[in-house]
């Protein structure tokens, strides 16, 4: 198993091959979620060697997660469960707080390779109060329910989210922000050229001799002529 953890979409679509065969059983198309425990249990895997229906194997019967395939050992899972049946992962879901304020959507699962335990939830944010616009990860002790298609967080808990990606808009902003800046020291720059380029000017004025008047020429002429 990997010694860090994984995110659920590098796992999707990846090639599940049989340990003991080695034949391909198929390439990882759902994870399956015990929303009470908070981990994923198994997947589904479909389009195995001879193609036909998809197959269900336990997290469990992982042998081991490569960066090319999974490796499984054992029998499909007949997903005979004992207590609440697992649910599908839950990306898209919406996320709500326990105040009733829509805050984003699920976007990826940070899990714990060996036990398949969820570590973080990340979640796309457009803003919301005082919440810059990005993906965020939350740990599991803030999620409160799993529902078919919301998630209510504890809204006073929010406290623990971690900032994943820096959203379009943001970024714009810094960009905007950032051309504000250049302009302005660009302004200073040029007034700064300015003044040092009249200086350079009022220098050479003051050494260079001031060019005399024709009126002043003229005198001048019939004074050495008398």
């Amino acid at each position: 198993m990997p010694e860090s953890n994984l995110k659920s979409s590098n796992l999707h679509h990846r090639l599940v091959l049989d340990r003991q065969t080695s034949e391909k059983v198929g390439h990882l198309t759902q994870l399956l979620l015990d929303p009470p425990a908070q981990k994923i249990v198994g997947f589904y895997c479909g389009g195995g060697l001879f193609g036909g229906a998809r197959q269900a194997f336990h997290w469990d019967q992982i042998h081991s997660i490569g960066n090319d395939s999974i490796l499984v050992s054992g029998p499909q899972w007949d997903l005979d469960w004992k207590g609440s049946s697992p649910i599908k992962a839950p990306i898209g879901h919406e996320l709500w707080t326990d105040s009733g304020n829509q805050i984003g959507q699920l976007v990826d699962l940070v899990l714990e390779p060996a036990t398949g335990a969820v570590v973080h939830y990340i979640f796309a944010c457009k803003g919301w109060q005082g919440v810059m616009e990005g993906t965020y990860r939350i740990p599991p002790i803030v999620v409160s329910n799993i529902g078919s298609k919301r998630i209510i967080v504890l809204e006073a808990m929010l406290g623990h989210m971690e900032q994943e990606t820096e959203g379009l808009g943001h970024r714009a902003e810094q960009i905007a922000e950032f051309l504000r800046a250049d302009y302005e020291q660009t302004r200073e720059d040029l007034a700064a050229l300015r003044e040092s380029a009249q200086s350079a000017v009022d220098k050479v004025k003051s050494v260079l001799p001031m060019p005399s008047s024709p009126e002043h020429a003229d005198h001048e002429s019939d004074h050495s002529q008398s």
